[in-house]
């Protein structure tokens, strides 16, 4: 089992492109691209980075970075939604907007 909990994903190099890596994984049969993905939201704290992406598919995931400790990890839309709305609601606005309401 990796670091993401998923028995199900093939670790791959990680390459250092103009200071963000480029990470791969494969997660129950699905390749996740830093490289190829659009990079919708970044959010860190001290050492600990998140950076939130979607595949041309449009498929959400989250890179993680603690130190040295990385690691990519798919959220399904409801997950998006919740880690958007603590992390940008601005973009969660954006890209959920039909799941807010006026309080």
């Amino acid at each position: 089992m990796n670091p993401s909990g998923n028995a199900g994903s093939t670790p791959a190099p990680s390459i250092l492109i103009g200071g963000i890596k480029n990470m791969k994984r494969i997660v129950n049969g699905k390749l996740y691209d830093t490289d190829t993905a659009e990079l919708v939201c970044l959010s860190k704290i001290s050492l600990f980075s998140e950076r939130l992406y979607r595949t041309k598919k449009g498929r959400y995931f989250i890179y993680d970075k603690f130190g040295s400790v990385e690691y990519i990890k798919p959220l399904n839309e409801d997950e998006t939604f919740e880690w958007l709305s603590k992390h940008n609601p601005d973009k969660a606005i954006e890209l959920f907007s039909e799941r807010i309401e006026e309080a």
